[in-house]
């Protein structure tokens, strides 16, 4: 009896660890795989590559360029958001920052408080966005324009203010550059200034190839002795089978418009800050910083399109023009002609708050 329940027992046994080996074998099978029929990826980590990227694409009809005034496939390209700024490329956006520079320090003079704070901050910005756009010919433009305003304005400025004008611009050009090497900017301001375009024994190399560009364009015009004279015409120069731009304002006008629209041209802007500067003798402490702003602001856009054919920025200059001038009319009648205002002793303002052709009297904050 006890030998059968033994067997009993064992069978028993036998077979339940039968069955939970085949239940646990069926558990550990692969399952099928589930048919997918369509995978959408929303996010990825590979890393995509410039010629797999999309790229912007412009199209240039000949409609546009007959608007344009027919201009050259290099001076398109030129204008193309892909190949520059809004301004331009680097060198007109260049004396355009040059333009802006000295107009924005001078409003530092003419606040107080807050608005001194904010205009010594956008003084800053400026000075970084000059040294940003690594424009050799804006470069030696703000510092001839600043050296000639120390001696145009020695007389109005004492020894004191001359000293703290000569920190504070030290300060802000440490400011700027060190911002632009924060930027990632060192390497190009080092190559441009310190470099190979810097440290080049001949002419062309240290213009950057501007001298033989104007060679060229020269050589044109002696073959056409008369065009010396009286110019090829009106933008001809954009019909000329030329590679690049002049590079030279001056140069420009000469070569389309002549000696005659050469001296026009120069005068455009020799005579503004001729008045400017003229009125400077008889604006009070609130007008002056701007003239004086001004007489540099101008000067640098002068020597700035020495270096580069300026294109787009011309309305913003016209429009400061047109503003200053109203300032210097009003400063030469509103002072005695014999009885300039000194450095030390402004004249007393005018009392009300518009002058006599309506325009509101320049007030400080």
């Amino acid at each position: 009896m006890d030998r059968s329940h033994l067997c009993a027992g064992s069978a028993l046994t036998f077979v339940l660890a039968l069955g939970a080996s085949q239940a646990i074998a069926a558990d550990a099978a692969p399952a099928a795989p589930p048919q997918v029929s369509e995978v959408v990826v929303t996010g990825s980590y590979i890393v995509g590559t410039p010629k797999t990227a999309a790229l912007p694409v412009d199209v240039v009809t000949q409609d546009m360029l007959r608007k344009q005034g027919a201009p050259s496939v290099i001076e398109v390209i030129k204008q193309l958001p892909e190949s520059s700024g809004v301004i331009g490329e680097s060198n007109q956006y260049g004396a355009l920052v040059a333009l802006s520079l000295p107009a924005i320090a001078a409003a530092v003079f003419t606040t107080r408080g807050f608005w001194r704070m904010f205009w010594i901050g956008a003084t800053v910005i400026t000075a970084l966005t000059l040294i940003m756009t690594v424009s050799r010919g804006a470069f030696v433009a703000v510092v001839f324009a600043a050296m000639l305003a120390l001696y145009l304005f020695r007389r109005y400025v004492s020894a004191t203010k001359l000293v703290t004008a000569a920190v504070a611009s030290v300060v802000v050009a440490v400011l700027a550059v060190g911002g632009a090497f924060a930027l990632g900017f060192g390497d190009l301001l080092y190559h441009r200034m310190l470099g190979s375009a810097v440290t080049s024994s001949d002419v062309s190399g240290l213009s950057s190839g501007r001298s033989d560009i104007w060679a060229s364009v020269l050589t044109m015009m002696f073959q056409n002795p008369l065009t010396l004279l009286t110019g090829f015409g009106w933008n001809a120069y954009s019909a000329m089978p030329f590679r690049w731009a002049t590079h030279n304002h001056y140069l420009w006008a000469w070569f389309n418009l002549g000696l005659i629209g050469l001296v026009c041209y120069v005068l455009l802007l020799v005579l503004p800050i001729r008045t400017a500067l003229a009125a400077v003798r008889y604006a009070d402490a609130r007008a002056r910083p701007h003239l004086m702003g001004f007489v540099v602001a101008a000067t640098a856009l002068a020597v700035a399109v020495f270096f580069v054919n300026l294109a787009n920025p011309w309305q913003y200059f016209w429009a400061y023009v047109g503003i200053v001038m109203r300032i210097a009319v009003n400063a030469m009648e509103q002072q005695p002609a014999l009885a300039p205002a000194s450095a030390h002793q402004s004249a007393a303002p005018t009392n009300g708050s518009r002058d006599p052709h309506g325009w509101s009297a320049v007030t400080s904050r």
